[in-house]
């Protein structure tokens, strides 16, 4: 845990108490929430005025949906619902027309860029072909992955597996697959 991430659970903890322990309201009388302490904290404003709906989204999405919900209460909106629907309120009261499932989409985007992985190239020993290690989506062989791929793999007549040359559209295939590819002596270019 970060310095930064220490003294923000510190502050944020200490708000809390505040909240129990002392009536805090704003200019206009209405109860503070912890939620909006916080959001004070982080230098934001209650309710911005001018502020674009962009940058409010990106300030609401970051609290939690029981931050979201004293907001709500705070604001004498409906506090109950989903994150998105709790978030298209405050907006819809800041004066930002929005729809509940524009807001939905564009937060069920940014979740599944995140989670969205590099898949990871698995080179398995033939179970046959032992001097050769095998591509199975491919069925690209290598001698070992610095060498790059010197052909694939084919079932013969009688069906067990032989190492053939490659093909022009295998070449194509290994460059997309970014597989160096041994011709000869030397790499060829992919």
């Amino acid at each position: 845990m970060s310095f930064q991430n220490s003294f923000d659970t510190l502050i944020f903890s200490f708000i809390e108490r505040i909240c129990k322990e002392c009536d805090v309201k704003s200019k206009d009388g209405q109860q503070i929430t912890p939620a909006e302490l916080k959001m004070l904290w982080q230098n934001d404003t209650l309710n911005p005025g001018g502020d674009t709906v962009e940058n409010m989204l990106a300030k609401l999405k970051k609290n939690k949906v029981g931050e979201l919900r004293s907001m709500c209460k705070s604001k004498d909106l409906e506090s109950v619902g989903k994150k998105y629907e709790l978030i298209t309120r405050l907006l819809n009261e800041a004066g930002h027309e929005v729809e509940a499932e524009d807001i939905k989409s564009i937060l069920s985007t940014k979740k599944s860029q995140k989670k969205t992985k590099k898949s990871r190239i698995v080179l398995k020993k033939h179970p046959t072909l032992k001097d050769y290690f095998w591509h199975v989506e491919t069925n690209f062989v290598m001698i070992s992955k610095q060498e790059g791929v010197v052909g694939k793999i084919k079932e013969n007549r009688e069906g067990e597996p032989t190492v053939v040359p490659l093909e022009q559209e295998d070449y194509e295939l290994a460059k997309k697959w970014n597989f160096p590819v041994l011709n000869g002596d030397c790499y060829e270019e992919n």
